[in-house]
């Protein structure tokens, strides 16, 4: 996750599939509110937004918006022009088993475009099947009527989770197509969110279904809050953006890989990039106590949001991602 442009930068964003055959794309709801110098879901810029994190580098997801200073590295990005975008996890919208009662689905590639250039952010979501046979959705990735039939055939709907300030646009789509499914948000985010969706549960404190199937830690930040969880039953850490694993090799642009690797972020030793990290610095007390709560997980596995998940050595992994906090 890269810094946002000053509040005088024109900016917008668009959705690009995986595979566009080039030239404009329609203009993506996604970042309104760019032009003001933020990315969606951030908070309005005032007194209380002292920090944003970086938006542009390698955040990203269907629904990202953190508040962020405008920095070296993505003043860089931006100047080197429309980005060209990652090769994709293939299939894209297609849920693959990662484990027991557990998939991942890789999604749409987002575009965030602004004066001087165009970065692409690949999007990715977790199902995973409780023991009553529903379905539990961490980050809803913008769907389609394949994606729904594919889900609708492991299961109903139950869960729709916005795991942290970011994460989050794409829920109401998912809302109104299982609108008996009940939603959990990360604190405030309901207030704060730019695109309205309803929430039946806040991730703090105990988790809202049953904790020994699913257990929750939230990881309080100044810019963005992440609720980070563990399914029992295939032992896998559930994250957003706390780790990001992009591989090098998948991504097209030269300048994009050196700042991917610069930030920290990069496959096989990917962590959170360095200026998010540095957003938890104030908490940094609450952090280090619910990393550690994190650590003492039985991981075997991890996905994150962005870049390759970790099928195996989960727990050493997730100490080494995480020795920023600890």
């Amino acid at each position: 996750m890269a810094s946002l442009p000053p509040s005088g930068g024109e900016a917008a964003a668009r959705r690009v599939d995986q595979g566009a055959r080039g030239g404009a794309a329609p203009l993506h709801p996604l970042c309104r509110g760019f032009a003001a110098g933020r990315k969606p879901g951030a908070l309005p810029r005032g007194g209380h937004a002292k920090r944003r994190s970086q938006c542009a580098l390698l955040a990203a997801s269907a629904s990202r918006g953190t508040r962020g200073r405008f920095g070296p590295a993505t003043a860089l990005l931006i100047g080197c022009g429309t980005m060209e975008s990652f090769t994709p996890y293939a299939p894209l919208n297609v849920p693959k088993p990662f484990g027991e009662a557990i998939w991942t689905v890789d999604g749409p590639e987002i575009r965030m475009d602004y004066a001087f250039g165009s970065i692409p952010f690949p999007t990715r979501m977790t199902v995973v099947r409780l023991a009553d046979g529903g379905l539990w959705l961490h980050s809803p990735i913008e769907p389609d009527d394949a994606l729904f039939a594919a889900v609708d055939l492991l299961g109903p709907v139950t869960w729709l989770v916005a795991p942290n300030s970011i994460h989050y646009w794409y829920v109401a789509d998912w809302q109104q197509r299982y609108p008996r499914a009940r939603t959990a948000a990360v604190p405030r985010l309901a207030e704060r969110a730019k695109r309205p969706f309803r929430v039946d549960a806040v991730l703090e404190g105990g988790a809202p279904w049953p904790r020994e199937e699913i257990a929750l830690v939230l990881v309080p930040g100044t810019a963005v809050n992440e609720a980070v969880f563990f399914h029992t039953a295939s032992r896998t850490v559930i994250l957003a953006d706390l780790i990001e694993n992009f591989e090098p090799a998948r991504v097209r642009h030269r300048l994009y890989r050196w700042l991917i690797r610069l930030s920290g972020a990069a496959a096989p030793h990917g962590r959170a990039p360095i200026d998010l990290r540095v957003t938890f610095w104030p908490k940094r007390r609450a952090v280090r106590a619910a990393v550690a709560s994190i650590l003492a997980w039985p991981c075997e596995r991890i996905i994150m949001a962005h870049g390759l998940p970790h099928a195996s050595n989960g727990a050493s992994e997730l100490r080494r991602a995480l020795n920023w906090a600890r």
